[in-house]
């Protein structure tokens, strides 16, 4: 398993009644994640992508995420995913 950082998260909202269409980005290097000032708001992140049926380049789930803090007002959010064989 490798840890998958979030990036980028957007939700786009489709019209019809579709269900919205929600675009992530991960990365292996947390100096490249997106940042949360506060454990709270990358927890409440946390929660809202465990919600969503996430996978990564079709080689699994992303489930479990996490909050990892890199320094004060500097949190993290990743996921564990199979990595490339």
């Amino acid at each position: 398993m490798s840890k998958a950082y979030v990036t980028n998260y957007k939700e786009e909202p489709q019209e019809g009644g579709k269900p919205t269409e929600v675009t992530m980005e991960f990365d292996p290097a947390s100096q490249n994640a997106a940042i949360w000032e506060t454990r709270g708001q990358a927890e409440d992140a946390c929660r809202n992508y465990e919600s969503l049926p996430i996978t990564i380049s079709g080689r699994g789930a992303c489930k479990g995420f996490t909050v990892e803090e890199l320094g004060p007002k500097q949190f993290v959010v990743f996921c564990d995913h199979p990595s490339q064989p």
